[in-house]
């Protein structure tokens, strides 16, 4: 398997990240590849904007994009679980639980197109900033605007598909081929890679915890939701 990375001159975390996930590996193990994984992605990520004079709009509290839909896999649900047990009190905990509950209600009643129009704030969405940010899924990561403006018209006009914000070409190649080379890694050593929910996936990890046991014997993780994708 040939693993690519962002430039010939720059380091490659997909690279690390394969070689680390060699072998039968524990739970544990998976999920501090995948931490390293992203804090080296990160600044793959911050070197490249700099260095090709990327202006991006978006700064903290800036939060239009967490009213949208999110797809993650398997993976990415667990480390978002492991940072929440790691980071979060007992009470804020069972907060999210709550919130997750009440998102999920909301969805289930909704179609897909009907999810992305109607500005449903994400649980972890609180007081105008992400709680997993660090955890974030890679739907996260990898979104960006080179313009907040087309963001907010966007926002405030949901049902309007065609506003788009302005991005930059190679830059979300490399971020798109960054997410997929992840996947193929995964699906390379045998682990269950289908896409699902994001709020429905981490309420499913947090009340069935086998399903992360199954998962790391290279089981289908989710056995009782449908999967989903952004595209």
């Amino acid at each position: 398997m040939q693993v690519v990375g962002w430039d010939k001159n720059m380091s490659n975390p997909n690279e690390t990240l394969y070689n680390k996930l060699k072998g039968n590996k524990s739970s544990l193990v998976i999920l501090n590849a995948l931490v390293v994984y992203h804090r080296e992605n990160d600044k793959e990520f911050s070197k490249y904007v700099k260095e090709k004079n990327i202006d991006i709009s978006c700064k903290t509290k800036c939060n239009y994009c967490c009213y949208l839909p999110v797809s993650v896999h398997p993976y990415e649900v667990f480390l978002i679980n492991w940072y929440m047990n790691s980071k979060f009190s007992k009470g804020k905990k069972e907060q999210t639980v709550v919130s997750l509950e009440k998102y999920n209600q909301t969805i289930a009643k909704l179609s897909k197109h009907a999810r992305v129009v109607q500005n449903i704030p994400c649980p972890m969405l609180v007081d105008g900033a992400c709680v997993i940010y660090k955890a974030r899924p890679f739907s996260c990561r990898n979104y960006y605007s080179l313009d907040v403006a087309s963001c907010e018209r966007s926002f405030n006009n949901p049902d309007d598909l065609e506003e788009t914000r302005p991005f930059n070409e190679d830059l979300t190649i490399n971020l798109q081929a960054s997410r997929e080379m992840v996947s193929r890694i995964f699906y390379e050593f045998g682990y269950d890679t289908s896409p699902h929910e994001l709020c429905t996936a981490l309420l499913a990890r947090i009340q069935s915890p086998t399903s992360q046991k199954r998962w790391v014997k290279k089981k289908k993780a989710f056995v009782d939701i449908g999967t989903y994708s952004n595209d």
